[in-house]
């Protein structure tokens, strides 16, 4: 759920958590630590804390950001990119270009803390294949996942943001690979006759955490 402190529902929202038990609170417009501390004080501790990053302030303020991680069980941080937008005065147009050194910064600001990392949503709900481009195009900048208006998009998101089937496969073998006796204390293998590195065992068990996770989430629906 969102959670906005400094609205007039803020401390409303925050009692009825009690009776909700989110798994996670999204606080928007963080800009700084702060906020992100005393929504902390203010959960049960089994709620974990996202952040929107959509304003420029929450850009230059990254690294303060990401380092409050630990303390405040924050675990993701959202690309805002309408309001990023609307702040920078910028017109993203089909590409994002004017965005790219925002969303880039925000995928490295995660990824030195270990966070999940959520691109924007698109507007543009009667639009399937300029989705599939933005989707595409977060998966190749380095995002975790999409952050999604419409139930009709949920199925696209997946399937652009899972491992596909080539994928799974690759990873399988690069672990299984590295799990045999004779290379495990090895720092470098080959395989089907390329140089891999534990950097890639890394990625490929990245990707089958991926691929169970969205095994989990399809039998629990």
């Amino acid at each position: 759920m969102g959670l906005g402190l400094d609205t007039p529902w803020g401390g409303d929202d925050l009692s009825a958590l009690s009776d909700i038990a989110p798994d996670a609170v999204l606080a928007p417009k963080v800009s700084s630590p702060g906020v992100l501390h005393d929504l902390r004080r203010r959960l049960p501790e089994s709620v974990a804390v996202w952040a929107m990053i959509e304003t420029c302030s929450a850009i230059l303020a990254l690294d303060r950001i990401v380092g409050a991680a630990a303390e405040v069980g924050l675990t993701t941080l959202v690309a805002g990119t309408n309001d990023l937008a609307k702040e920078m005065h910028c017109r993203p147009g089909n590409e994002r270009g004017p965005l790219l050194a925002a969303l880039s910064a925000i995928v490295c600001a995660g990824r030195s803390a270990g966070l999940t990392i959520l691109d924007g949503v698109f507007n543009h709900t009667d639009d399937p294949s300029r989705f599939e481009q933005e989707c595409r195009q977060g998966r190749a900048w380095g995002y975790d996942g999409k952050t999604l208006i419409h139930p009709g998009q949920i199925a696209t998101a997946n399937e652009i943001f899972g491992p596909s089937d080539e994928e799974t496969a690759a990873a399988s073998r690069i672990v299984e690979a590295f799990a045999s006796p004779d290379v495990m204390a090895r720092g470098v293998i080959r395989i089907d006759g390329q140089m891999v590195e534990r950097l890639h065992l890394e990625d490929a068990q990245r990707t089958l955490a991926y691929r169970d996770a969205i095994r989990a989430a399809g039998a629990e629906g």
